[in-house]
């Protein structure tokens, strides 16, 4: 028997898909690009699609701003590290800057990064400051062909630079002499308590008791008694105890290179002075002299001999490798020139996995084992660990909804951003369902990934990334993304936007602008992660965009020597701060 009933298929509502919000807010202002100064609301995405794995092995030494070490899974947030502060015009400092994120990365295949100095244990993709041809953020990998990078020794202080320091303190503001020409004394006086308290505590670890005095350096300019504390000790054989245990080393001929390093500290913290480039020692006494000159070549500083002090450089290594006590001689801020340099001799992988961590900083760098290493800037949007700690997983209509709920009606506008977006496969359901409740949407991307979902936005801004953020752009894709961006095929309109933050990014933008035949560019001052009032950070952003407009704008030289040709020569290329910046700085939901 034949049945003839019609079967009917009841469609099956598929579920709407959820997106991993990290913010939505408003109302705001378009910061960037055409759409800049338009008022919009946020809806920030997490994730990005250059998700790279940026971690150091567990125990690695992180330089701290005093210039001690701790194991970089003991730095805690709150914590000041050394990094590298990047200004326009290839300016570069080193500076103590907040650590504001520890991350627990777990187990990972790492590489050896070697040089003549340090080892350093990271993920193939960890960022090292590079600067073989032009200083840029390079993978540990890539470093394997020649690298040059930014690399100190990282000192420390065991019991031979104990010795070593309180030998050379003695130099400076101590000495020993004979009472009488028959018995031995040892005596030293300061102006600061903390290296009194020092030579003090080292001499007990040699068994010797200095004994606290104040002594008097005779009349001041008032005419008054000029009493300074001091240490002293009067028993011949402690006195020749001492001696004997303290300059040993240094009438051999190979020194002990922590002794040779406490002894440059000890004779600094109390004869030296430095500045951002140099360290001098005021010395008179030539076998004194001569000793600073044994102590310094031995440790590998030029050395340059003047009529009444001796300079080393460079002046980081002599921090970071004999690390003086006195940390209010160091200055704050130091220019990147005066790190040493080294060859990276081998990047090799290791047989065995390790576990590892990352930090983030204010200004997106900092220092482990000896070498200038690089952090994620957006870690919020970015790294999987917080996205998924800090994510709110939400439908469109969820999304929609509290997009309602901000007001007010003026504000047409809904800027999707990330991370990257685009790296959402259902971006178009979002998009669609916002624009059908009359939302114009614009997406900011970096142009990375491509999809064919049939997404279609009212503006797109495509921002490629620059050489200076450390990441590679896939040019073939990119040019993809502007010819189907051109064509209207995903967006009403849609601009390309590049953020410059040297000489570097503005060749590498001209370089784009050429080779993706473009008519209108927009270039806009890269944000610094400095740690400023609100004031300084506004005259720092126009100071940077100054210089911005000088170095595209005003170039003397004759046309055919342009240093950035396609840039100067189009019709249509807007320079421009990072609008929200100046207004808000980087305050997060604005």
């Amino acid at each position: 028997m034949v049945n003839n009933h019609k079967v009917t298929t009841i469609p099956v509502k598929q579920p709407e898909p959820k997106f991993p919000v990290m913010e939505i807010f408003g109302p705001t202002i378009q910061g960037e690009g055409a759409l800049i100064g338009m008022p919009t609301h946020f809806v920030r995405l997490g994730g990005c699609t250059y998700r790279c794995a940026w971690c150091i092995a567990e125990n690695s030494r992180v330089l701290m701003s005093d210039w001690t070490t701790k194991p970089i899974q003991e730095v805690k947030v709150g914590d000041f590290v050394l990094g590298m502060k990047q200004q326009i015009s290839d300016r570069r400092y080193l500076i103590p800057t907040e650590v504001l994120e520890v991350h627990d990365n777990g187990i990972k295949d790492t590489v050896s990064v070697t040089t003549e100095t340090n080892q350093l244990i990271c993920t193939e993709d960890h960022l090292i400051h590079n600067l073989k041809h032009k200083p840029k953020w390079d993978k540990a990998k890539l470093l394997a062909n020649g690298g040059k990078i930014k690399s100190v020794p990282l000192g420390t202080r065991n019991a031979q630079w104990r010795r070593g320091w309180l030998a050379g303190y003695l130099k400076g503001d101590g000495c020993f002499h004979k009472y009488k020409d028959r018995w031995w004394r040892v005596k030293v006086t300061s102006i600061d308590d903390l290296l009194l308290d020092t030579a003090k505590s080292y001499a007990e670890e040699l068994g010797v008791a200095l004994r606290s005095i104040v002594h008097n350096a005779g009349k001041n300019a008032y005419k008054s008694d000029n009493k300074i504390k001091g240490l002293e000790c009067t028993q011949n054989d402690e006195v020749l105890k001492l001696k004997l245990q303290l300059y040993t080393a240094k009438d051999t001929n190979d020194p002990d290179t922590n002794y040779s390093a406490g002894w440059l500290a000890g004779i600094f913290d109390a004869e030296g002075t430095l500045d951002k480039t140099a360290v001098r020692i005021t010395q008179l006494k030539e076998d004194v002299r001569a000793d600073i000159v044994t102590f310094a070549s031995s440790l590998g500083f030029e050395v340059n001999e003047q009529k009444r002090c001796i300079i080393l450089t460079p002046s980081v290594k002599f921090y970071s490798q004999c690390r003086p006590i006195l940390q209010r001689k160091i200055p704050l801020q130091i220019g990147l020139r005066c790190m040493p340099s080294e060859l990276v001799k081998s990047v090799t992988p290791n047989d065995d996995c390790s576990h590892v961590y990352d930090l983030t900083t204010a200004c997106g760098s900092y220092t482990a084992e000896g070498i200038l290493v690089h952090n994620c800037d957006t870690m919020f949007a970015v790294d999987p660990q917080q996205v998924k700690e800090g994510r709110v997983m939400m439908t469109p209509s969820e999304i929609l909804s509290a997009l309602e709920d901000l007001g007010p009606n003026a504000v047409q506008w809904v800027t999707i951003s990330g991370g990257d977006p685009m790296m959402h496969k259902h971006l178009n359901v979002l998009v669609d369902e916002l624009r059908d409740a009359c939302w114009n949407v614009a997406i900011e991307t970096q142009g990375a990934i491509l999809h064919d979902n049939g997404l279609h936005c009212d503006h797109l801004t495509i921002s490629p990334k620059p050489p200076s953020s450390g990441m590679k752009t896939d040019m073939e894709v990119l040019t993809q993304y502007i010819q189907a961006a051109d064509s209207e095929q995903i967006a009403d309109s849609f601009c390309v936007k590049i953020v410059v933050f040297d000489e570097e990014d503005l060749r590498w933008a001209n370089n784009i602008a050429c080779k993706m035949q473009l008519e209108e560019l927009y270039l806009q001052v890269g944000t610094q992660q400095e740690e400023l009032s609100l004031t300084g950070y506004r005259n720092q952003l126009l100071e940077d965009y100054n210089w911005l407009v000088n170095e595209v704008l005003i170039d003397e030289a004759p046309r055919a020597v342009y240093k950035y040709p396609k840039l100067q020569d189009m019709h249509s290329l807007i320079l421009l701060p990072q609008m929200h910046a100046l207004v808000w700085h980087n305050e997060r939901g604005k």
